[in-house]
């Protein structure tokens, strides 16, 4: 089950997008209004090598067989997973999705986040075939520090184009209006997620006081439901143990942070 901090940081980076999509106007705005929110629904590919994915978050135009673009969320010991990743979903669509976003997310040594992206790219190999692979466009761009700080980069970010959210097929090469998450607009959405996961986690929120009942019993479980649970409990093990991780080490740092480390 994904966590508060994963769920909200997400969340908020949908919303942006979904934000300036609906700002778009004049010729392009008919072409944005056919691009969904895909959530997490499973991507399967004709191809089976590349398997089935869930992505964290996907923008799919409404006849398009594939999302156009595609976001992941990880924490640090997951980044290898992002290049795999990303290669599954380019070269299983054979190119459809045109850009696959990784956010990548620190909690153990420090509270360092960066911003990665592919690109599907045609190339002439060393055994002079014609190949499709994803290219890495942006690199671990960094958007937070260790400390906790604002990255230094001022004209760096996640920058789309809308012809990036389908197909060639659909798109073309037209339909340039740009969609533009700039580096200190990501670091206010993760802040703004931490803050809200670390009031949960610490049980701060406002919950019922009138509790009238006697008694509660929750259902008993069957044997099938018993193991059910159990599968799930531990494929999440991994992922709370960072969110936990995460609060704590938050919680810690709000604590002792100043304003002068704000952005503004």
């Amino acid at each position: 089950m994904p966590t508060p901090l994963h769920e909200g940081f997400i969340t908020r980076i949908v919303e942006e997008i979904q934000v300036q999509l609906r700002s778009i106007q004049a010729r392009s705005a008919e072409f944005a209004n056919e691009i969904r929110f895909g959530g997490s629904a499973s991507i399967k590919f004709i191809d089976e090598e590349y398997g089935k994915h869930d992505p964290d978050a996907q923008f799919r135009h409404s006849k398009a067989q594939f999302p156009g673009v595609v976001i992941e969320v990880s924490y640090s010991q997951k980044r290898k997973d992002l290049e795999r990743l990303a290669d599954d979903y380019i070269l299983g669509s054979d190119s459809d999705i045109r850009v696959v976003v990784g956010l990548d997310i620190e909690y153990k040594t420090g509270k360092k986040a960066t911003l990665s992206v592919w690109r599907p790219n045609v190339i002439t190999n060393e055994a002079g075939e014609i190949e499709l692979v994803a290219q890495l466009i942006v690199a671990n761009q960094v958007f937070r520090d260790t400390n906790g700080n604002p990255g230094p980069s001022r004209t760096g970010g996640l920058r789309l184009r809308l012809r990036d959210f389908a197909t060639e097929g659909l798109a073309g090469s037209d339909l340039r209006d740009p969609i533009i998450l700039p580096t200190n607009k990501l670091y206010s959405l993760l802040e703004d997620a931490e803050d809200a996961a670390c009031f949960v986690g610490q049980q701060n929120g406002i919950i019922t006081t009138n509790k009238p009942w006697i008694r509660k019993r929750r259902r008993e479980s069957s044997p099938l439901e018993e193991l059910t649970q159990g599968d799930g409990n531990r494929f999440r093990a991994d992922e709370s143990r960072a969110a936990d991780q995460t609060t704590r080490d938050d919680s810690s740092y709000k604590t002792g942070s100043t304003s002068g480390g704000e952005a503004s």
